[in-house]
């Protein structure tokens, strides 16, 4: 193998891994998902996947709680879980971790409401535009 060829090689490996096709040793984690996150904050909350960067996961919590740590959840309209009749509500902040805290994943309760969908979309573009603007004070 000559020097161009190989240099192609890694430029196709780089590629994948920019798309986030590509993680060594990790779990397939994709956005969407519902599953538990088992790190300090969260400690086995459901929580649906928003962005996958690499090895960090961003994700929405879910709890059954109306405040946590002094802030005010937001109240969903309908509980994903079919099983459980309490309410159910979702952080306003979205959460980052490390992949290895991602559990499996849970089937059957992913968000279908078009109500608490556009919730989900309007967190992600306040995290959208926090990353801006953290950008733009450089």
């Amino acid at each position: 193998m000559n020097v161009n060829q190989a240099r192609k090689n890694i430029d196709k490996k780089m590629k994948k891994i920019k798309q986030g096709h590509f993680y060594p040793n990790t779990k397939k984690v994709r956005a969407g998902e519902t599953r538990r996150i088992n790190d300090a904050k969260t400690r086995g909350h459901k929580s649906t996947i928003t962005n996958v960067i690499n090895e960090t996961v961003e994700h929405a919590p879910r709890t059954h709680a109306s405040t946590t740590r002094n802030m005010k959840n937001i109240e969903l309209q309908e509980n994903p879980d079919p099983k459980d009749k309490k309410k159910s509500y979702m952080l306003p902040k979205i959460q980052k971790t490390n992949i290895k805290n991602v559990g499996k994943k849970i089937r059957g309760e992913d968000i279908k409401n078009p109500v608490d969908k556009s919730i989900l979309r309007h967190l992600k573009n306040q995290e959208k535009k926090k990353k801006r603007r953290d950008v733009d004070e450089c």
